[in-house]
């Protein structure tokens, strides 16, 4: 499950917001993004009712959230997981 947040921009709003998804369990990972949105999170729940209940009463509820949009993935087709940065032939000394 992805979501894709839209936030109100002040000093503190990006601190606030990552703070506050920091403490969720089920989100597995946030990236500050570009474009459309502010956030991109990944969670991991269960099934619908779990999701819905994460959305509305953890995420909504953090101040700043002013959009969310999910994105549910119907398969995975590749996922390496992490690499090493020194992997990437450009990136070797």
């Amino acid at each position: 499950m992805f979501l894709s947040l839209k936030v109100e921009h002040s000093r503190t709003t990006s601190q606030v917001v990552e703070e506050a998804l920091k403490a969720i369990d089920h989100v597995v990972a946030c990236h500050v993004v570009s474009g459309d949105a502010d956030f991109f999170v990944e969670l991991a729940v269960p099934d619908l009712r779990t999701f819905e209940k994460v959305l509305t009463d953890q995420i909504l509820a953090i101040g700043p959230v002013r959009d969310a949009r999910s994105t549910f993935c119907i398969r995975t087709v590749v996922d390496r997981g992490p690499l090493p940065l020194n992997s990437w032939p450009a990136w070797r000394p």
